[in-house]
């Protein structure tokens, strides 16, 4: 099982890499649209 996941991600590292890149920007975008209070702990 092991062997054909790394076997699949070696032949199809473009895709892997693109899938990458695409969960960056997508993490990216959730983190600028979260809302963040920064005076949270302040009295």
């Amino acid at each position: 099982m092991f062997s054909w996941i790394i076997g699949s991600s070696l032949r199809l590292r473009f895709l892997v890499l693109a899938a990458a890149v695409a969960l960056l920007v997508f993490g990216t975008g959730q983190l600028r649209k979260m809302p963040v209070d920064v005076f949270e702990f302040a009295p």
